[in-house]
Order: C-alpha cells, then structure tokens, then sequence
C-alpha cells in the first residue's frame, strides 16, 4: 500500500512537471513570435528612417532653398554694396539727460 502510495505521489508530480513544461513551451513560443515581430518593426522602422533622411537632405539643399526662397518670399543674395561697416553706423555719444 506504501508503494503505491509512492508511485501515485509521483505519478501527480511527474503530472505537475509534464503540464508545467508544456506550459512554458507555449509562452517561449510567444515570446519569440513577439520577438520576430519586433524585430520585424524595428527593421521597417530603421528602413524609414533611411528615407526620411534622404527626403530631409533633398529639401534641404541650399539650392533648392534658394530658389524657394526668391520664388515665394521674394528674396535675394545679399550684394556686397549692402554691407557696411561698423565704424559708418551713427553713435550717440551722450545718454539722454536723467537717464544712464
């Protein structure tokens, strides 16, 4: 009766073990299904990235922008005769009374 007893007690824990296998059998399948997923986003996102950055040098080139520039807001290059010196810019050399 004894052994029986024992042989039952393991059966139920050979029992345990079996169903908790399989269990995590099941979530490590999850969990590596999440982690193709993942990695599969991680991989588009990283290919977007890639063109988004090549979009962003394109409307950014200078040239581009110059000519956008004078198109839309009606600008132009500055020329040379439009610079001035410092020293040209008319100073006050006093404060105005009561004020310092």
């Amino acid at each position: 009766m004894r052994t029986f007893l024992i042989g039952c007690a393991w059966l139920v824990v050979a029992g345990f073990i079996a169903i908790g296998s399989f269990v995590l059998k099941n979530h490590v399948i999850e969990l590596e299904d999440n982690l193709k997923t993942t990695n599969r986003q991680i991989l588009e996102d990283q290919k977007s990235i890639h063109v988004l950055k090549a979009e962003w040098s394109h409307l950014n080139e200078p040239g581009r922008l110059r000519k956008l520039s004078e198109k839309y807001l009606h600008m132009h290059p500055l020329k040379a005769e439009q610079f001035i010196s410092i020293n040209d810019i008319p100073f006050q050399n006093k404060a105005p009374e009561g004020k310092i």
